[in-house]
């Protein structure tokens, strides 16, 4: 799991998380689908606007992330895969993200602590998209999970240590599996 969330119901999860975020996340414990909908058709709306330019429009959605990511929207040219992330992920419309933003928003409906497999986290110390409290707690419960925290990165580090990532997530299949289940 890369810079991703755990149960938003983890106290201090959304104390430091950008206003526009906690808003979301509010809406989809809410199950206000249609007021949900409404909000990711606007991001669709500013998504194509952000793809007709985005060495106009990267440094502006850099404002929405944490100072240590900023760097990084001042680029267009080293965020090509961010930018087709973005255009993929609004490309079929929005429902898949307002159920998304649903299930992260409510319980889970199971426990994480029966995952059974091996599971390796890597989130930097200053993510406040997706609050690295959300990860330790997460760790901490599922019996075969490794954390992997990198200091002074922010939300956006998959695109700064993807060769690391890939490195570490090869060596784990290669690597005897020594859990109960297994």
């Amino acid at each position: 799991m890369i810079s991703g969330l755990g149960p938003l119901s983890t106290p201090g999860s959304l104390l430091n998380m950008p206003i526009q975020q906690k808003w979301l996340f509010s809406l989809g414990s809410r199950h206000a689908e249609k007021t949900m909908w409404v909000s990711i058709e606007i991001m669709r709306f500013f998504t194509r606007i952000l793809l007709g330019n985005p060495i106009r429009y990267l440094p502006v959605l850099g404002r929405f992330f944490p100072e240590t990511d900023r760097e990084f929207f001042r680029h267009a040219e080293g965020s090509q895969m961010f930018l087709k992330d973005l255009e993929a992920n609004y490309r079929s419309g929005a429902w898949g993200i307002v159920r998304d933003l649903e299930i992260l928003s409510n319980p889970w409906g199971f426990d994480p602590g029966t995952i059974p497999g091996r599971v390796a986290f890597w989130h930097g110390d200053r993510d406040l998209v997706a609050p690295l409290i959300l990860i330790h707690d997460l760790a901490r419960v599922i019996p075969h999970a490794t954390e992997h925290v990198i200091p002074g990165e922010g939300h956006l580090l998959i695109f700064r240590y993807w060769k690391e990532i890939l490195s570490g997530f090869n060596r784990s299949r290669t690597e005897p599996d020594e859990s109960p289940d297994a």
